[in-house]
């Protein structure tokens, strides 16, 4: 498996330096420039972790980064008969923050359809509003269908997904379109087939 959010942040991170020029420390320059970023990571583990453990697999390679002060990392799991940690209740919907100080479980709730757009949206609005940052990214990790059947397949719900126009409905309630002035840095799949001019073109 690839470190997907270690080189996600690490690219994000380079990204917003790259003007600066020089060959100042990456950690040392974001301090001093006083930006925050956020990363809002919706975790559907379907039967990718119940059978293989992947989800929790991405989520142990993640905390093997060290994040610094500014960056915060906002997780909602669900969508699995089983998680193959015991941290990770089966049963819930849990709302996660990692960051310099390590992991913390901050609510949850009785289980909800991972693939429904009010519940993308609940979690793209309790991210935004309690973890605002200067940059954020949000990142998909499940299944995923392309432009027809979408991403984040719940297990517990009949395999149901979400597909774009939920996807576009969600973010749009919290984030409303703007082409001048888009409210994200990265939109990001850690799925199959997303790769699209449909899903390039909705977001």
């Amino acid at each position: 498996m690839k470190k997907f959010l270690s080189c996600l942040l690490a690219l994000a991170m380079a990204l917003s330096l790259m003007a600066c020029g020089g060959s100042e420390d990456v950690s040392d320059s974001a301090g001093a420039e006083g930006e925050s970023w956020a990363v809002y990571w919706y975790l559907c583990g379907s039967d990718l972790e119940s059978n293989g453990g992947f989800a929790t697999m991405d989520l142990s390679e993640m905390m093997e980064v060290e994040l610094p002060e500014n960056v915060n990392v906002v997780i909602e799991t669900g969508g699995a008969s089983v998680w193959q940690n015991d941290e990770v209740d089966p049963s819930k919907l849990q709302r996660w923050l990692y960051n310099s100080e390590g992991l913390q479980l901050l609510e949850e709730s009785e289980t909800a359809n991972m693939g429904d757009a009010q519940t993308l949206y609940e979690f793209l609005d309790f991210a935004n509003t309690n973890y605002p940052a200067d940059r954020v990214a949000v990142t998909f990790w499940n299944h995923g269908g392309g432009s027809v059947s979408g991403a984040a397949f719940d297990e517990l719900h009949g395999l149901d997904s979400l597909d774009l126009a939920e996807m576009y409905e969600a973010f749009d309630a919290v984030w409303p379109a703007d082409k001048d002035d888009p409210a994200l840095e990265l939109i990001g799949f850690d799925t199959c087939l997303m790769a699209t001019v449909d899903v390039a073109a909705v977001f």
